[in-house]
């Protein structure tokens, strides 16, 4: 089976310590969804920040390569923002 490509955002919440914990994982069907969800998501009070990510891989075999960050928005792990690409 081939290498696909898929999108997914991760959000993010502030503990009462500050620190970071991951929020909801939801999956996109394209770049364009992904980043507005991000962005969506971390308007509201629920989340800090979120991110969204490039996944590539071959699902049917359960092998994928590491994340790749695309776009963050509002506060996330400092991590998070050293992993863009650009």
């Amino acid at each position: 089976m081939p290498s696909t490509e898929r999108y997914a955002v991760q959000t993010f919440k502030r503990t009462p310590t500050g620190a970071f914990s991951a929020g909801r994982s939801i999956p996109c069907k394209t770049l364009q969804e992904a980043l507005a969800k991000a962005e969506q998501s971390c308007t509201g009070k629920q989340d800090s920040g979120a991110a969204a990510y490039l996944l590539k891989g071959d699902e049917y075999i359960g092998e994928t390569e590491g994340p790749i960050t695309v776009g963050v928005y509002g506060a996330c792990p400092p991590e998070i923002n050293d992993d863009l690409p650009f």
